[in-house]
Order: structure tokens, then C-alpha cells, then sequence
């Protein structure tokens, strides 16, 4: 979203992730819902590269292959903050707008991605896993 059309009052309604950067003098914010990013992978890439683990820190994410949003999602903008912070650098083998698109590539691929938790409610999770990253910053995400 742009801030200088949410500062000119051209915005009537927007749905954000957050954390943001918007000033919250400029709106007034809401949370429709709290959770998690979580890291999806194929059962394979589960079992072969991360021997089962119940939880993943994101430092275990580099150079690891990553699939992700394009730069059209904020998801990508604070995963690149978040990688940035850890000083870790995933190898980024793909960008895309599709959620599903991206779940499908994990299921047959060792790559992993890392997705909204609530996008399991209407994906087909067969032959993925999802394991909740640990020590993330700022914990959950709005």
C-alpha cells in the first residue's frame, strides 16, 4: 500500500500484515487476525534435511533453497528485513504471487517457502509438513 494515498486521505480501507511501517497516527487499526508464519517443506525435505524437528529457527534457513512471494506481497519485504537482521541469506530459487503455486512447488522439490499459517485452511496439504519457526522477532505476526 502506498503511504503517501494513505496520508492523503485516497485509501478508504486496506487489510495489512503487520509488522509495518505505517504510522499509526494516520489510521486507525484493527486486527482481524493473529498467528503465525510457518515453514512448509515436502515430508522428504522434512525427514532428509531436518531430521524431524519439531520447531526451525530461521537461522537454519541459510543458503538453504527458498521459494517465496514476489515483491508484490509484504510477506516478502519483512522476510527480506527478518533474513536481513539474522544475517542469513536463503538461496531464493523462485518468486510468485500463488500460495498454492508455492505449497506445490515445496511438495515436489526439496525447496522450502514460508507461508501464513491460516493458508492451510483452504490448501491441499498432502505430502507437506509445516513446522513453526522459533525466535522469531516480534513473534507473531497481525
Amino acid at each position: 500500500m502506498n503511504s503517501k494515498k494513505t496520508f492523503l486521505n485516497e485509501v478508504d480501507f486496506a487489510i495489512l500484515l503487520t509488522p509495518t511501517a505505517l504510522d499509526p497516527a494516520l489510521a486507525d487499526i484493527d486486527i482481524l487476525l493473529r498467528d503465525q508464519l510457518c515453514l512448509y517443506m515436502s515430508q522428504k525435505t522434512y525427514e532428509e534435511k531436518y531430521h524431524k524437528a519439531k520447531s526451525i529457527s530461521i537461522k537454519d534457513l541459510h543458503h538453504e533453497e527458498f521459494v517465496t512471494f514476489d515483491k508484490t506481497f509484504m510477506i516478502y519485504h519483512q522476510l527480506k528485513v527478518l533474513f536481513e537482521q539474522e544475517h542469513i541469506s536463503p538461496k531464493i530459487k523462485l518468486y510468485s504471487a500463488s500460495w498454492d503455486f508455492l505449497l506445490n512447488i515445496t511438495r515436489y522439490s526439496s525447496y522450502t517457502t514460508i507461508l501464513p499459517r491460516p493458508i492451510t485452511y483452504f490448501a491441499n496439504m498432502e505430502g507437506l509438513v509445516e513446522i513453526p519457526l522459533k525466535n522469531i522477532p516480534n513473534g507473531k505476526w497481525s
